[in-house]
């Protein structure tokens, strides 16, 4: 049973959700810190008001942030990008290594594939990553755009009707990649196929945030 809370903005003070527990719990709590917010947690705490600002902070699992926020619980929150892509639906998880840094992007190695993403705010330098790409911003060949662009190369394992569209599943050196597509696309089991994706559409986030 989920707990009640007063709607966000219904007293005037802004409500910022943060993870209470977890790895992210600690480094988002600085982010506020950092920003100017002064306030005391204690393991306990649930609301937590800042001395300084309309603010107060609501302490929860970094799951439920994402639906307290749609749901106007709280005015925004801090939590993982791979909980938020959760939440909106379907998306594409593919798990790499970071081979390199450029400013608020990163190149990653997905098998023997590298392709540049956007970092996640929170992303560590070391270790593991994952990739998030939704389905329909994935485009069959390449695409006809100005934008930055990362090209996939893949083999066709299967193709699903889904009403006016065709679901895709593309095997691209061991990770599986949906991608949606019209029914004039029509791809066979076993076709090599180029795949064109934004880089914006890439969102690079660390692994086992929870």
């Amino acid at each position: 049973m989920k707990a009640t809370f007063t709607r966000a903005g219904e007293n005037g003070r802004l409500t910022l959700a943060v993870p209470a527990k977890g790895r992210m719990a600690e480094p988002a709590l600085r982010l506020c810190a950092d920003a100017g917010l002064a306030f005391e947690v204690t393991e306990r705490s649930l609301v937590v008001p800042c001395a300084n600002a309309p603010v107060d902070l609501l302490l929860v699992r970094p799951s439920d942030i994402p639906e307290y926020a749609q749901d106007g619980v709280v005015d925004l929150g801090i939590t993982g990008a791979n909980l938020v892509a959760d939440f909106m639906g379907l998306v594409n998880k593919l798990s790499g290594t970071i081979v390199g840094r450029n400013g608020d992007r990163t190149r990653v190695q997905i098998g023997q594939q590298v392709i540049d993403a956007r970092i996640n705010g929170m992303l560590e330098v070391a270790g593991g990553v994952t990739v998030a790409i939704r389905p329909e911003a994935i485009v069959l060949g390449k695409a006809d755009s100005a934008t930055e662009t990362n090209i996939l190369t893949g083999t066709v394992v299967e193709s699903v009707f889904l009403g006016n569209i065709v679901e895709h599943h593309i095997d691209i050196g061991g990770r599986l990649l949906r991608v949606q597509g019209s029914r004039r696309h029509t791809l066979a089991p076993g076709e090599i196929v180029e795949l064109s994706v934004p880089v914006a559409e890439c969102v690079a986030m660390q692994n086992d945030v929870h």
